[in-house]
């Protein structure tokens, strides 16, 4: 969560979010998925594929974290709405509510991209980590479908798929 965080501020920051906006980012990635604390270790550490109870027991995570800090006060609404829609889909196809486009929280669509990029470059119990420039791949084939165009743009401006001493054959 501290990676998805860190990813969000560079994204907010060259989107020029405000300070409280980044505030309520900063707090949203930091806990959004604080859900999966409430999901059986089973799941959450299984080393093979999910099978479909299992992952339709995953998708929960979003709605409980949300639930749990429902009636907290010093989280935002904006936070929570980030918790609640970080698995949201721009084409609509997402969890829980199946929002698309606009309907999703700007910050939540934001935090969404910095995810699965901070999920796709780490080692999972499931598989081992892809390549920053696999990452970024991935992630602008996605921009329209899975995530917001205009982020993935800003995104791909900010994010280096190849760190200094990379070897890039051209």
């Amino acid at each position: 969560c501290v990676n998805t965080a860190v990813l969000s501020l560079c994204l907010g920051i060259a989107l020029k979010l405000n300070k409280y906006e980044l505030r309520d980012l900063c707090m949203g990635a930091l806990v959004h998925d604080l859900g999966k604390v409430l999901i059986s270790k089973d799941i959450i550490l299984k080393s093979d594929t999910l099978s479909d109870d299992e992952f339709e027991e995953m998708k929960t995570h979003a709605l409980k974290g949300y639930e749990y800090l429902r009636n907290t006060r010093e989280i935002s609404i904006t936070s929570k709405m980030i918790v609640l829609q970080h698995h949201e889909r721009y084409d609509g196809r997402g969890y829980p509510d199946a929002l698309k486009g606009e309907e999703i929280n700007k910050l939540a669509r934001l935090v969404s991209i910095a995810d699965v990029y901070d999920a796709l470059t780490s080692d999972r119990p499931y598989r081992k980590a892809i390549l920053p420039s696999e990452a970024m791949e991935y992630i602008m084939a996605s921009s329209g479908t899975l995530f917001d165009p205009h982020m993935v743009f800003i995104f791909s401006r900010i994010i280096v798929p190849y760190s200094n001493g990379t070897i890039v054959r051209l």
